[in-house]
């Protein structure tokens, strides 16, 4: 039992080693693949949460900007109410008259605007005149007694050049004073000399000139630099950086890059022209996925893998296991192989000498499969397409889709002209068969096809790649060796080529050409084969043929539209008369044998009208009369096609309506009933009623019931179940479903109207 258990699994392994294999090579192949993948994926996904980081900073620092103008708009509108009030303005003009009640008016308003300002640290208001201060901490005092080093050089407070709000002159002006940003409105009548001045210091944090940190101490400022390129709040941009910064546009963003690889986001405001910059290390925008999530990407794309890769190696390995089922299924020892490619490999080995028999088999049942074809196809019964491309399929298609036909039919008699004894028959025919395998090429095939003990049919199947003189000289060493068989045999053999044609039911015309040329030899008495022995390519035969294909369907002026074409591509193409005469011979010739084959006219006629046509047109001045001459003649010929059809269809359509209208009443009338009893194909009857009548026969015979339905409803008293019996409809709800489609109303709402009228 262990050992039949590990001989299963040793089995399994060793049957199955290309599906391993297969999913091996689909596992590496995809796993790349999805690691390629995963690689862009995560470098896409970084790149655009870098775009979207720059973009983020640019906004915050537009954001920025525009915070700070308009805290600065709303402070300049402040200090200017609040030193132009009474109380300032006497304390700035009567600097040296104290009152009680206007101090402290004073410094606590200046307390107030500090409480309520968060972003101003401390307010003073400085009198130059008195040399003295108040304070927003409650104080005022002599700047001499200040302990703020601020008021220590008062020449540093009082001077006028500094930055200026939105680039005005008025008295607004923003300046650093030992690091510290500090914002002063001066009182001054002359622009001179300033005779007071209201100080905000601000607290850069809560201005929100803080937008990053840099570490646990020192935070990231958002630089700002007026437009002569001096900054206004801080002083810490690198040097580098500050000369960049003077050739930035007014109203351009962008990013800088440091000395240090740092990046400096700036922005310029278009309403003040400063420059607002803030600093950002590189790896502010290196977004690095967690290994938590490149871990969990990892598995499912790697059981998407397994599972993608399984799949594709077992449908790849399925017609492998199939026919490794079947063959188990005929009792094949598989343990002796090594593998499945082994034992398939030792399989077909084994069976190679039944296929060789096979094929062998299947040609030498070839002929005899294809003689009754060819048979069929000169007796005029030729199959259809889809039947004849089925024959061939089942013979694995022996013969090429493009190949040539050619006919050759030969006579045998006896010296004196009498007909030959079967056994004489019989031992010429083997002669003959000799013959086609000795000097036929190889890529040749020759069916010869014996109609009774006399007279042979040979039909070959020429290769599409040979040309004409190839056909030529292959022809001739056959009909030569029929001529020295003649010369050396008891019996007379006479043979005659045909045209060539390209598609195998036209084969037919070879042998009609081959037979009419052997008849005219047989009339007039020739009897050298030389003469016969080229046969020609069936020239403007598919033209002429699809010429009276079109008046076959009802579309004569196509068909003279195509003649008159084919009569001008023949002068144009043959200039001179002579090479013009013989094509046109050659045209006309395939013409009314064409129309001989579709029954247009009598053999005869047709004969008597080409002669004495060819015999006018060797009279004919030049290509244009010739040209003339062959399209009345073609002319002439489409019109004896169109009144031949024209009358014919016209007897099939009244015979058919005769028919109907004899049998309405048979509710199993159809069109395969109707077409039988006329003696005509049901796809002809088809045919007919659309061209002739403008509608199908099924519309045609509901008509006709329906007429006799109507006449019943209104001049008798039958039930309309009983009308609906009579007039052919198989059930009620047809005749109803019918009669309301056409009528627009029911039978019996017909039968009241015309009843009530």
């Amino acid at each position: 039992m262990q050992k039949k258990v590990c001989r299963s699994i040793k089995d399994f392994f060793r049957f199955n080693s290309t599906f391993f294999a297969t999913f091996t090579v689909v596992l590496v192949l995809f796993s790349l693949l999805l690691g390629a993948f995963m690689f862009y994926t995560l470098y896409a996904e970084n790149k655009s949460l870098s775009q979207n980081a720059e973009v983020s900073q640019l906004n915050v620092l537009k954001t920025t900007s525009t915070a700070v103008e308009l805290t600065l708009q709303d402070l300049q509108l402040l200090m200017n109410q609040t030193i132009w009030s009474k109380e300032f303005t006497s304390a700035i003009i009567n600097s040296s008259s104290e009152n009680y009640s206007r101090t402290s008016y004073i410094v606590t308003q200046l307390a107030q605007i500090a409480k309520d300002y968060p972003y101003i640290k401390r307010a003073y208001l400085y009198i130059p005149t008195a040399h003295s201060v108040y304070s927003s901490d409650l104080s005022y005092l002599s700047a001499n007694d200040s302990f703020d080093p601020l008021f220590q050089d008062p020449e540093s407070i009082i001077e006028f050049s500094s930055t200026r709000l939105s680039g005005s002159t008025d008295s607004l002006c923003i300046k650093q004073i030992d690091g510290r940003p500090l914002l002063f409105q001066h009182l001054y009548p002359d622009y001179l000399n300033s005779i007071g001045v209201l100080i905000f210091e601000f607290d850069i944090s809560a201005l929100g000139l803080l937008v990053a940190q840099a570490g646990e101490e020192q935070p990231d400022l958002c630089y700002v630099f007026d437009p002569t390129g001096r900054q206004i709040f801080t002083s810490q941009a690198p040097e580098d950086i500050l000369q960049q910064a003077q050739d930035i546009p007014g109203g351009a963003e962008g990013v800088l890059e440091g000395p240090d690889g740092s990046l400096y986001f700036y922005s310029r405001s278009a309403q003040t022209d400063w420059l607002y910059m803030t600093r950002t290390g590189p790896e502010a925008f290196q977004f690095l996925p967690s290994f938590r999530r490149v871990l969990t990407m990892g598995l499912l794309m790697l059981l998407l893998g397994l599972f993608i890769s399984f799949q594709i190696a077992f449908r790849a390995n399925r017609p492998i296991r199939s026919l490794l089922g079947m063959l188990a299924e005929s009792n094949a020892d598989i343990h002796d192989a090594e593998n499945e490619i082994d034992y398939l490999a030792k399989t077909y080995n084994s069976t190679s000498e039944q296929n060789s028999h096979l094929r062998q088999a299947i040609a030498n049942i070839t002929p005899m499969v294809l003689e009754p074809l060819f048979i069929s196809i000169l007796a005029g019964k030729a199959p259809s397409g889809a039947e004849i491309q089925s024959t061939l399929d089942s013979l694995g298609n022996p013969i090429s889709p493009n190949a040539k036909y050619l006919a050759v039919v030969i006579d045998i008699t006896e010296r004196n002209g009498s007909r030959l004894q079967a056994l004489e028959a019989n031992l010429i025919l083997l002669q003959i068969r000799d013959i086609l395998h000795q000097r036929l090429p190889g890529d040749y095939h020759g069916f010869l096809i014996s109609k009774d003990d006399q007279f042979l049919s040979l039909i070959l199947v020429i290769p599409p790649e040979d040309g004409e003189v190839s056909i030529n000289q292959a022809v001739l060493r056959l009909c030569r060796a029929l001529d020295k068989l003649s010369a050396a045999a008891f019996c007379d053999i006479q043979w005659s080529c045909g045209k060539i044609y390209t598609y195998i039911k036209d084969v037919r015309y070879s042998y009609l050409d081959a037979r009419k040329s052997l008849d005219r030899r047989r009339f007039y008495g020739q009897q050298e084969n030389e003469e016969f022995s080229i046969p020609l390519q069936a020239s403007y035969f598919e033209q002429a043929k699809l010429i009276f294909h079109s008046m076959r369907d009802k579309q004569p002026q196509m068909a003279r539209t195509l003649a008159s074409e084919l009569t001008k591509t023949i002068a144009a193409e043959y200039p001179e008369s002579a090479a013009c005469l013989s094509q046109y011979e050659i045209y006309v010739d395939t013409l009314l044998e064409i129309a001989g084959a579709m029954n247009v006219s009598s053999t005869e006629e047709l004969s008597v009208r080409k002669e004495a046509f060819l015999r006018a047109l060797r009279q004919s001045g030049g290509v244009p009369q010739m040209s003339q001459a062959v399209s009345d003649f073609c002319g002439e010929i489409l019109d004896i096609f169109e009144r031949r059809n024209y009358k014919k269809a016209a007897q099939h359509i009244s015979r058919i309506q005769e028919y109907i209208h004899a049998n309405y009443s048979n509710c199993n009338l159809s069109q395969n009933i109707v077409a039988e009893e006329i003696g005509i194909s049901p796809a002809y009857l088809s045919r007919l009623f659309k061209q002739e009548m403008g509608t199908s026969f099924t519309e045609y015979i509901n008509n006709v019931r329906l007429e006799q339905a109507k006449q019943l409803l209104i001049s008798s008293q039958l039930l309309i179940k009983d009308i609906a019996y009579q007039t052919g409809f198989n059930s009620l709800q047809n005749f109803f479903r019918i009669f309301k489609k056409n009528i627009g109303i029911s039978p019996g709402e017909y039968r009241r109207e015309h009843m009530n009228q």
